[in-house]
């Protein structure tokens, strides 16, 4: 077959997906393929048709459906990290915390610097922890609110939630001085304030 032929292919393809037609776009590009196997443009476009595609689904909170399409487009390219990250905030749409926090870490062992990971990794952390601490599991959500602050030991809502993990179990001092260091950070924050009341009254300070 003629390239130019399979050219023409592809670029009837890029216009189906410049129209968002993503569906149609990836039936196309999957036709060029079977012409031309090695064809690195029509890979590269089932990719990231198959990434919108995703997005599509996941803007409509279709998170099931974001995630097994994400994960067609990851199995074409186990480097490309958007599907990696995006499974992961499916995850954490879906509340499967634990789940969400593995994918945000596998982005990161690929690309330590990964803004939106990092964020990933930290807010699932802090849901499971919360979950824990809203269930009264208190030594659960405290092992887990450590965990966050070794690796951001200034995030204000994990050192708060840490003071009333501790004021929850009983050891007044250690709570005061994570609320100390949150107010520290954010002098106009009332919750903190409040939990620091609370512990110089059980303290009798």
């Amino acid at each position: 077959m003629e390239p130019k032929y399979v050219n023409g292919i592809k670029m009837t393809a890029w216009s189906y997906y410049r129209m968002k037609k993503y569906a149609k776009s990836i039936e196309i590009f999957k036709r060029a393929l079977k012409i031309k196997p090695d064809d690195k443009s029509a890979k590269n476009g089932i990719k990231i048709s198959l990434s919108r595609l995703a997005h599509a689904e996941y803007k409509r909170k279709n998170y099931h459906a974001a995630i097994n399409i994400y994960k067609k487009a990851l199995a074409r390219d186990p480097e490309y990290l958007n599907p990696l990250k995006m499974i992961g905030w499916s995850y954490y749409r879906l509340k499967k915390y634990i789940i969400a926090h593995l994918y945000f870490k596998k982005v990161l062992l690929k690309n330590p610097h990964d803004k939106n990971a990092l964020q990933g990794v930290r807010v699932s952390l802090s849901r499971l922890a919360y979950t824990d601490f809203k269930n009264k599991e208190f030594s659960k959500a405290l092992k887990t609110y450590l965990i966050i602050l070794r690796a951001y030991p200034d995030y204000v809502n994990a050192l708060k939630m840490t003071g009333w993990t501790y004021y929850k179990l009983g050891e007044y001092r250690k709570a005061r001085a994570y609320f100390s260091k949150a107010i520290r950070l954010k002098p106009d924050d009332n919750n903190s304030k409040h939990g620091l009341e609370a512990c110089n009254r059980r303290l009798n300070y």
